[in-house]
């Protein structure tokens, strides 16, 4: 069952790496694929601590933040788009159960500054980061 949901995750991931200019090794797609899968997971909330949970988010909002500062042109954000979205969707879920007390956002506000202003002048970009931005932003309120 985890392998069906990963399969589309980490044909991303290989579309993505094949697509980068540099070299890439094979271990390191492998290891971001068993990090995939563990980000793809079904989050038992119930099962975790308030520690674990923040620890939780600190790493997804670390990942986020690195995937979002690295884009640079359209193709790096479409590529970004698809890698961030279960990301989102797994800070969306822990958002519901801490609330306000979420700690680790603040740097993705920078990021959003950030890419706002490097591309708010590309229609090409921002029609791409627009919906990754809004969710990002509806997190840090």
């Amino acid at each position: 069952m985890k392998v069906r949901k990963a399969t589309p995750f980490l044909l991303v991931l290989f579309a993505f790496t094949s697509g980068c200019g540099d070299v890439v090794d094979a271990k390191d797609v492998l290891d971001s694929g068993k990090q995939a899968l563990g980000n793809l997971d079904d989050m038992d909330l119930g099962s975790l601590s308030l520690d674990d949970m923040k620890d939780k988010v600190g790493s997804l909002a670390d990942t986020l933040g690195s995937k979002l500062a690295g884009i640079k042109d359209e193709a790096g954000a479409i590529d970004a788009s698809k890698a961030v979205g279960p990301l989102l969707d797994q800070l969306t879920k822990l958002k519901g159960s801490l609330g306000d007390s979420m700690p680790g956002l603040d740097q993705l506000g920078g990021i959003v500054r950030d890419l706002e202003t490097r591309f708010g002048g590309d229609a090409g970009i921002m029609k791409v980061l627009k919906p990754i931005l809004d969710k990002v932003q509806g997190l840090l309120r």
